[in-house]
């Protein structure tokens, strides 16, 4: 999302999994922090009240809901109590985009961009974003269908915030593989 959005605005994210209260605290007392446009917070949760904590701090205009997963089952107890701790984002006003992987939530909800010709090589991802009326060829290094739902959260949510097609190309284009994770 960083990497798309740097296409239009001046952004700092939270970094390498600063997703509790004193992480983004720590990100917004950074020099990076100092005038930009977009700021992307991780929010991370443990336990139940970790995302409301973390909305009240920021009071985010936008969410991406990745998914649910057992990660953090053990201090859940299940996955239902996971997805409604995740559900949290909804309650602060944020309008949300998630995955096809996340159950629909009433209202304030949109899913990523659909997206066609998904070829996954060796080397690299392509496919095609299908944004609004628009269709937009990427390729990208990143590697896996896990990038592909990935690109067309921040794609949509990219495109919500005004990028044009050619902004989402480009950045696109620029994505890099995190370091250790499906890196060739």
């Amino acid at each position: 999302l960083k990497t798309l959005l740097e296409e239009k605005y001046s952004v700092v994210e939270t970094p390498l999994s600063y997703n509790t209260p004193i992480g983004v605290a720590k990100t917004v007392l950074s020099e990076d922090f100092a005038g930009k446009e977009v700021f992307i917070a991780e929010m991370g949760a443990r336990k139940k009240g970790d995302i409301a904590e973390l909305c009240a701090m920021v009071k985010p205009s936008y969410g991406i809901f990745t998914g649910v997963c057992s990660q953090h089952i053990r201090t859940f107890g299940d996955l239902q109590s996971v997805y409604e701790e995740k559900s949290e984002i909804l309650r602060s006003g944020a309008k949300v985009i998630c995955g096809e992987s996340v159950k629909q939530f009433d209202g304030g909800v949109a899913t990523a961009c659909p997206v066609e010709d998904v070829l996954l090589g060796a080397t690299f991802t392509s496919f095609t974003l299908c944004l609004g009326e628009q269709k937009i060829a990427v390729k990208t290094t990143l590697l896996g269908s896990a990038a592909v739902e990935n690109i067309a959260l921040a794609a949509t949510l990219a495109f919500e915030m005004g990028l044009s097609a050619e902004q989402i190309q480009r950045g696109v284009e620029k994505l890099q593989p995190i370091e250790h994770r499906l890196q060739l």
